[in-house]
């Protein structure tokens, strides 16, 4: 059975970007850090993801002190897109600091309390040939201005809590090889978009962008 009919596809490994849409929501979960069987996260702040967890979970001074979340809590962070808005006291129960990481751009309640939020979603997606695609991933971390300033025991502006979140996304993803999938590059030479700035909503929310891309490759059975 030919796909292509009436057509044919003359070249075999043209990618077709099949599951490339989950790349926000894995990278999300790989940020997490859940423990798994024979791994348990580690909590020190030398890793950047268990600095990623104090600055998403603790939302007042000393963010950085605070013992690590843990898998639940964790869990709590990850927006559920078939409970969009955390308006029940179920809800409520099962995310106590509502959502904090989004794998969507579109994010319909108002972030009006005071806390870090990180969106991730795909951003500009082009081939650097007929086999190898670059694609891009956007981050946006917010920070509400009714948030403590204060995260390492010193007072510190709200545009450098959210570089203390893009710094330790940075850390935790550069270099690294999704297994199947590629390796996660902020350079400009692997994709025009990769690089970081400043970011407002011109409302009550501060923070920044940070762009990453990952090579996509594909043969004839799919992944590479």
């Amino acid at each position: 059975m030919n796909p292509y009919h009436p057509y044919h596809k003359v070249i075999a490994g043209a990618n077709t970007l099949m599951g490339a849409e989950g790349l926000p929501e894995l990278l999300l979960r790989y940020l997490l850090d859940l423990p798994e069987e024979g791994y348990e996260p580690p909590s020190d702040n030398r890793y950047p993801r268990a600095r990623l967890a104090r600055l998403l979970w603790y939302d007042g001074p000393g963010a950085l002190s605070g013992p690590l979340p843990t898998a639940e809590q964790k869990r709590s962070l990850l927006f559920d897109p078939a409970f969009p808005v955390v308006d029940t006291a179920e809800l409520r129960e099962l995310h106590p600091k509502g959502y904090r990481l989004y794998a969507q751009k579109a994010v319909l309640p108002a972030q009006t309390a005071a806390q870090t939020v990180v969106r991730c979603f795909l951003n500009r997606i082009y081939d650097r040939s007929s086999f190898v695609t670059a694609i891009g991933v956007r981050f946006e971390i917010l920070v509400n201005t009714g948030l403590e300033t204060r995260v390492t025991g010193s007072d510190l502006p709200l545009e450098t809590r959210a570089f203390l979140v893009e710094q330790s996304i940075r850390e935790a993803l550069s270099g690294v090889n999704l297994t199947g999938l590629g390796t996660v590059s902020f350079s400009r030479a692997d994709h025009s978009d990769n690089g970081s700035g400043l970011l407002s909503d011109s409302g009550v929310n501060v923070g920044r962008w940070v762009c990453c891309s990952v090579q996509w490759a594909e043969g004839e059975e799919g992944r590479c």
